[in-house]
């Protein structure tokens, strides 16, 4: 009895101290935060929690889902009140109508919800810069242009500004009415840039620039077309070169003495360029050739040097009869615009990179009767251009120097 007394006891014992040690590890892992952690950290149950426990932490996590209030103040109850009411179809039995009614009393309340947060100083610097966002990204890449030129540089320089500046601000508005943009002025090497330098530092510089008479001043307009086609098509040596001693015009009769340039006995208008057969001419035509607006003969042949696009910019040219660019490495299609060229009486296209379709506003001119002769590529059994023989295209040629096609 008494050995089995002592082991009873010592069994006891040892249970005790194993149902001690396996309650320790039961005890929760304890880490220590500071006072901020320690206030962020949610409170895990242990898995000697009772059901009501499990319950108020459920109930933690239903009231933890709910969304925070908005940074913005809500709008009261007299500015809700102040808003117009939406005239009420309750009570009237129709359900369908009740839930409309009650939508739109929600879609009042969200409303002045939102007009109370844009008057709100934070939300109204944001809707101005949206709005300058929005503006800038939906307009077109013409309308930003012009948009540009009307806020940026619609004011002349002041009387105190450079002749740079005064030049520059000339040559833009100028460029402008031919629809060109501001992004040939932005620096660089352009010919709208180096003919701005001929005005300021070179043979050009002692000719006076008026910024409230320049856009119609006959004299800086046909100087500044005549020097962009220069550099555009690299004419050299014909217009405007001198020794350094800068170039004296005081009169459009001075101009009409240039090289391959030819005026109006009595007006002195720019009516005639005979550019044709010129060495070293290697380009495109710029929209600024048509600023002479009194040019009646454009004379570009026999230029392979020549090349680029037909500018619709030439549809200005309304004066202009006779239009030679054959034998040239001008391409791509034929502008539509060309169409208002009512007072054209030939036009030469044939041996040129042109391909496509005559536009039917230019066969038009030929149905009409004032355009008397249409040269184009328009032989063979794939002919480059399409044209109608004879009643659009009077001459259809079919070799073509560039294609080899007959």
């Amino acid at each position: 009895k008494r050995h089995t007394y002592k082991r009873r006891k010592s069994c006891n014992r040892m249970d005790k101290e194993n149902i001690a040690q396996d309650q320790s590890l039961r005890q929760p892992l304890l880490i220590h935060f500071s006072e901020e952690e320690s206030s962020d950290v949610k409170s895990v149950p242990s898995e000697t929690s009772d059901g009501n426990d499990i319950k108020m932490d459920e109930e933690d996590i239903e009231q933890d889902q709910v969304p925070d209030e908005p940074l913005l103040p809500r709008p009261s109850e007299e500015e809700v009140s102040d808003e117009t009411s939406l005239p009420s179809e309750a009570g009237n039995g129709n359900d369908e109508a009740n839930t409309i009614t009650n939508g739109m009393d929600s879609i009042t309340e969200v409303m002045t919800h939102v007009m109370h947060i844009i008057n709100h100083p934070s939300a109204k610097k944001m809707l101005t810069a949206l709005t300058i966002f929005v503006g800038s990204f939906f307009a077109t890449e013409g309308a930003r242009d012009e948009w540009k030129r009307n806020n940026s540089s619609s004011k002349p320089p002041s009387p105190t500004s450079t002749r740079l500046e005064r030049v520059t601000f000339c040559a833009s508005h100028i460029s402008a009415s031919v629809g060109v943009g501001d992004e040939p002025f932005n620096g660089g090497d352009s010919p709208q840039v180096k003919a701005i330098d001929w005005f300021v530092a070179g043979p050009g510089r002692p000719i006076p620039i008026n910024v409230n008479t320049c856009p119609n001043d006959e004299i800086f307009t046909n100087l500044y077309s005549l020097q962009i086609l220069k550099f555009s098509a690299n004419i050299i040596n014909i217009w405007g070169e001198d020794d350094g001693g800068g170039v004296e015009i005081s009169s459009m009769s001075q101009i009409c003495h240039w090289n391959r340039i030819a005026c109006d006995e009595h007006d002195n208008h720019i009516t005639r360029l005979h550019l044709s057969d010129l060495d070293g001419m290697k380009g495109t035509i710029p929209a600024e050739i048509a600023l002479l607006s009194q040019l009646v003969h454009l004379e570009m042949y026999d230029n392979p040097g020549l090349v680029g696009n037909l500018p619709p910019a030439f549809s200005k040219l309304t004066n202009l009869e006779y239009l030679y660019v054959h034998h040239t490495s001008i391409g791509g299609t034929i502008p539509s615009s060309l169409g208002a060229l009512v007072n054209l009486e030939e036009l030469f296209m044939e041996d040129t990179k042109l391909k496509g379709s005559i536009p039917d506003e230019i066969c038009s001119l030929r149905k009409n009767g004032t355009l008397k002769l249409l040269h184009a590529d328009c032989k063979g059994e794939k002919p480059v251009m399409m044209c109608t023989f004879p009643s659009c295209c009077t001459n259809c040629y079919g070799h073509n120097s560039f294609t080899g096609e007959e």
